[in-house]
């Protein structure tokens, strides 16, 4: 079974909120034990927000909002707790290692992308586009990861790849039953179907350094 992990989603340090997050199968559960609140998070639908508190024993460690997220309809398609707390770096601490203490693991760099890639949530150029966005220094290179993670190169690649494979498959199908009754597929049609694909590969590398300004 696939180990439930969890780290903070935010930069580290002082601020009015921080983001921990929590994936893996049972991350509901792990939370849970350290989540206080009159509603439990166990029965709750996914994309909902719990208002409770972290508890150690007898003593409060914050008040916070608790998202759970229910696989396959999160980031990384497994079951997910986003605890939002108050950014103190004891704060954050503690419920880290009250997480660690109860089943979790420490996630290491870029897991949770990596689990998105895995579980199909982002293909590897939009795995790679989170990184990007993150990175971006000017207006240009966020347009650009953004257009990666929104799809932007994944589906005409996806798309010209289908009209490759419809094209194989008519000439393949002329080719073995010429006798049969088959919609033809001219020279012609053959070329212009290529040259447009052709065109389309020539926009897409034309394209591919815009990112790294």
């Amino acid at each position: 079974m696939e180990q439930t992990i969890c780290a903070l989603s935010t930069p580290y340090g002082r601020g009015g909120i921080a983001v921990i997050r929590v994936s893996g199968p049972e991350s509901i559960a792990i939370t849970s034990k350290i989540f206080h609140s009159k509603q439990n998070i166990k029965t709750k639908p996914s994309h909902t927000v719990t208002f409770g508190r972290i508890i150690e024993g007898e003593n409060v460690v914050d008040q916070v909002l608790v998202a759970v997220f229910r696989g396959p309809n999160s980031f990384t398609g497994e079951d997910v707790c986003e605890i939002s707390c108050h950014g103190g770096i004891v704060t954050v601490n503690k419920i880290i290692d009250l997480l660690i203490e109860n089943g979790c693991s420490m996630a290491q760099p870029g897991e949770f992308t990596k689990r998105a890639f895995l579980n199909g949530k982002l293909s590897l150029t939009e795995a790679e586009a989170v990184k990007d966005v993150i990175d971006a220094r000017t207006d240009g290179a966020l347009w650009a990861a953004v257009n990666r993670l929104e799809g932007g190169i994944t589906r005409p690649i996806v798309d010209m790849r289908e009209k490759l494979l419809r094209l194989l498959a008519s000439i393949q199908v002329a080719s073995d039953f010429p006798e049969e009754d088959v919609e033809d597929l001219t020279g012609v049609d053959l070329g212009a179907e290529l040259e447009g694909i052709y065109g389309e590969l020539n926009r897409l590398k034309s394209s591919a350094g815009t990112s790294l300004s």
